[in-house]
């Protein structure tokens, strides 16, 4: 992009020389002219241009004065001094005010070309300077933000605050209270995910006065954290919050979506009301998607007569497909289930499974569990205790099945494109987004799967491609280090050696291939 230059001068026949001049040079446009500080100040104002070549001696306001409403404007355009008075109390003064240089008049051509390029080069460095500055703040804002959700994952999920630095929650950090929701799209439709979560955040962003923080729990569930203080209340009341959130879902066509929201409780114990949002979300349905935790009681009064937190559990391990740990969990439940009369477990039973099934609507299966489970007057309790266990058993081990084929289904395609992009550029959050997937979740997921990072593996890949190039005598080796992805050959040769014990060059050596064009710099 060109710089603009300003010529301020009360000298006709010099504006028009600079004019003429400055129309010749490829890097730079004209941005005008002035005859004095005054009209000056407001092309400055209108222009901001990069450069002006300032007589120092104007009517109205000089060029010194004019220098001082600049740098109080904020701006740091480069000024060069016009003077005719070759002495050097002016340039001293003209450079303690904040002038890049002076000329003195009358002015030669080639004078006025080499300062041009001098503040040209100063330009180019200060606009490098302020990109790697842009740059090093947004790395350090996304590290940042990584942190913080790093932090507050470790909360939700069971970690104490004392854990932690009390700065590295960033933005709750003035926060001693916190409600968790959870939201499950169930839905198989990849496409949706990134509207859901867009429309989650924009109504956030416009509802919320508080902090909040949208973070996503799986492929297509995501956990609201919700700020606040115990002696404020947000601007918004949270059932109005949610049901803008619900009907702006519907009217984007997702429809098959639950939310459950935990209670408003202390900022140390997050992760109860974590839970609690979960357990809500189990409960939604068709007719009713948004449950308060705290109001499941009034929906269900036999839930008072178990402990409805072990009965979560369980579906949580059915959702994750843990059979051994729901059924464990469903041992202790039993106790409960026994002193229940008939009518009241059947009652109950059909309740859970209803839940069991909102939970895991991927398997679709219709209300072939509850006939599975309460089939006429016959039942006794140890009997609907039984085949209530069964069902969980067989749920949680479908559930198991389903999820291992659609996690190496996702990471397969990470693979793939691993494999036929490794010469690449290759990042994990672009491959996430092409994915419609959450890049934190799907390191942790790459990892569980095939043991290794996501640039391990990538790193690893290239490295057996390069094996294979290295046999090809005709190659160089920086050649070889450019077709595997990486530009450096040093790096290359170091990663290579790291790997393999043995360097690029002794690999060829050592295969029989010796070749003269190798350079040993790049060893």
């Amino acid at each position: 992009m060109p710089y603009k230059i300003l010529i301020v001068d009360d000298e006709r026949m010099a504006r028009d020389g600079l004019r003429m001049m400055v129309n010749t040079l490829k890097e730079w446009v004209w941005a005008g002219e002035a005859t004095n500080g005054v009209t000056a100040l407001e092309k400055i104002k209108l222009h901001k241009p990069d450069l002006i070549l300032l007589d120092i001696r104007m009517p109205e306001m000089d060029g010194l004065s004019l220098l001082g409403k600049i740098r109080e404007m904020g701006l740091d355009t480069l000024v060069v001094f016009l003077t005719g008075h070759p002495d050097f109390e002016y340039a001293q003064k003209a450079i303690r005010y904040g002038a890049f240089d002076y000329l003195l008049k009358p002015m030669r051509a080639p004078d006025i070309i080499e300062i041009i390029n001098k503040a040209e080069i100063h330009l180019d460095e200060a606009s490098h300077v302020k990109q790697e500055y842009e740059e090093s703040l947004r790395m350090a804002k996304d590290y940042e933000r990584e942190l913080l959700e790093r932090n507050m994952r470790e909360v939700i999920y069971g970690g104490t605050l004392d854990e932690l630095s009390i700065s590295n929650l960033s933005m709750f950090s003035d926060c001693d209270r916190l409600t968790v929701a959870s939201i499950l799209l169930d839905s198989n439709n990849n496409s949706l995910r990134g509207p859901c979560e867009n429309i989650l955040r924009n109504e956030l962003q416009m509802e919320y006065a508080s902090p909040f923080l949208v973070l996503q729990d799986g492929l297509s569930e995501w956990t609201i954290l919700l700020g606040g203080r115990s002696i404020r209340t947000p601007s918004l009341e949270l059932n109005q919050l949610f049901d803008k959130i619900g009907l702006e879902l519907c009217a984007a066509g997702i429809v098959n979506w639950r939310i459950g929201i935990g209670q408003k409780i202390q900022f140390a114990q997050a992760s109860k009301s974590y839970e609690q949002s979960k357990f809500a979300a189990y409960f939604a349905s068709k007719d009713k998607k948004i449950v308060f935790y705290e109001k499941l009681t009034d929906m269900d009064a036999t839930l008072l007569l178990i402990p409805i937190d072990l009965e979560y559990a369980i579906i949580q391990h059915v959702r994750e497909g843990n059979p051994d740990e729901a059924l464990r969990i469903f041992d202790k439940v039993a106790d409960h289930y026994s002193k229940m009369t008939i009518r009241e477990l059947e009652k109950h039973a059909v309740h859970f499974l209803i839940q069991l099934q909102n939970g895991n609507e991927r398997l679709d299966d219709g209300n072939m569990l509850l006939n599975y489970v309460v089939d006429g007057d016959s039942e006794n309790i140890s009997t609907i205790i039984m085949r209530l266990r069964q069902v969980v058993k067989d749920y949680a081990e479908r559930t198991r099945s389903y999820l291992n084929i659609q996690m190496n289904h996702v990471i397969q395609r990470v693979i793939r494109i691993i494999h036929e992009k490794y010469a690449t550029n290759l990042k994990l959050g672009e491959i996430a987004e092409v994915l419609g997937v959450n890049p934190s979740y799907l390191s942790t997921l790459f990892k569980q799967e095939t043991g290794v990072s996501f640039s391990d593996y990538l790193s690893r890949y290239r490295i057996e491609r390069a094996k294979l190039f290295l046999k090809e005598a005709n190659l160089k080796i920086y050649e070889v280090a450019q077709r595997v992805g990486y530009t450096d050959g040093r790096h290359f040769s170091q990663l290579f050696r790291r790997s393999q014990g043995l360097t690029p060059l002794e690999y060829r050596n050592r295969n029989g291939i010796f070749t003269e064009h190798d350079e040993l710099i790049n060893e």
